[in-house]
């Protein structure tokens, strides 16, 4: 119950402020990648969150949370995932 309780409070306030953080940081740089126009570390680390939030391991989170707050960082989760850099480093470990 305390647990609910925290993903509530978090799922009221600072995560959503973070993924429009995030999203209109996506945006003032072009809409497509975080940094020097091309894909880097920090869209890397940015999927990383974003697939944590939206994988359904973390109880009382919705599945649906990143497209519904920021759906421009669902489309630049997708692109990234299908960059031939990013979808050759995961065949490499069968993911």
């Amino acid at each position: 119950e305390e647990q609910q309780r925290e993903r509530e409070r978090l799922l009221a306030g600072s995560i959503p402020r973070y993924l429009k953080g995030l999203d209109n940081l996506l945006a003032q740089r072009g809409g497509e990648w975080f940094a020097a126009g091309r894909l880097t570390i920090a869209d890397l680390k940015v999927i990383e969150i974003t697939g944590m939030l939206s994988s359904g391991q973390l109880d009382h989170v919705p599945t649906d949370i990143v497209e519904r707050i920021a759906p421009a960082l669902a489309a630049h989760r997708t692109r990234v995932l299908a960059h031939p850099g990013v979808r050759a480093y995961y065949a490499r470990f069968g993911l």
